[in-house]
């Protein structure tokens, strides 16, 4: 979809200043979509004849009021993805998987997942929660009765104190270890990772 306007941006779209007439409503360009934002007014309309998908690389085409130029776009993924290993928990937890579907006893010890079904009260919890509108973003930190609870546990159980503005909910360990990594360690810093012995 391109926008119809009196300039042409860089990404194939044209921005339109809302053209008024007498009547007081701007003028739209037939077989053109248009919204409002603010005392702005944009068109689109479709431009098929400039859409060019190649299988190895992806062209746009870059309109310009006077000429057309076509600009190459590198697709390609960053090292960062490319130098990422294949997960060995995973790994293993798929030949588990594998073995269990051909009949093979299999006792999975990869990933720390319980062998029972959720337990019914926790069911019911996160049904009932989802029933009362418990369905929106949270907190970044967590919700403010998770926190309290937090800390009454670590309290009863462990024996530990904190406030509930010491606590931060995340979605598992990994992201919690992620996270407390890269708050406290900088470029080229060698953090030492303890590993318990087998």
């Amino acid at each position: 979809m391109a926008a119809s306007t009196s300039s042409i941006s860089r990404l194939g779209f044209r921005y339109h200043q809302p053209l008024v007439p007498k009547s007081g409503s701007p003028s739209q360009p037939s077989g053109s979509v248009s919204f409002h934002s603010g005392s702005h007014c944009f068109y689109f309309k479709p431009l098929e004849a400039t859409r060019q998908l190649q299988l190895s690389r992806i062209s746009v085409v870059v309109k310009a009021e006077s000429r057309s130029e076509e600009m190459q776009v590198d697709t390609s993924l960053s090292p960062r993805v490319t130098a990422v290993k294949p997960s060995k928990t995973v790994a293993i937890t798929d030949q588990a998987t594998a073995l269990a579907q051909a009949g093979v006893p299999v006792i999975r010890l990869a990933a720390g997942e319980p062998d029972f079904d959720t337990p019914a009260v926790i069911a019911e919890a996160g049904i009932n929660a989802i029933r009362e509108g418990y369905t929106r973003y949270t907190p970044n930190a967590g919700t403010q009765e998770l926190r309290v609870a937090i800390c009454q546990k670590l309290k009863e159980e462990n024996g530990i104190s904190y406030k509930p503005d010491e606590v931060l909910v995340s979605n598992g360990a990994k992201q919690s270890i992620y996270q407390a990594i890269l708050a406290v360690c900088s470029p080229g810093d060698e953090p030492n990772i303890l590993m318990a012995s087998l």
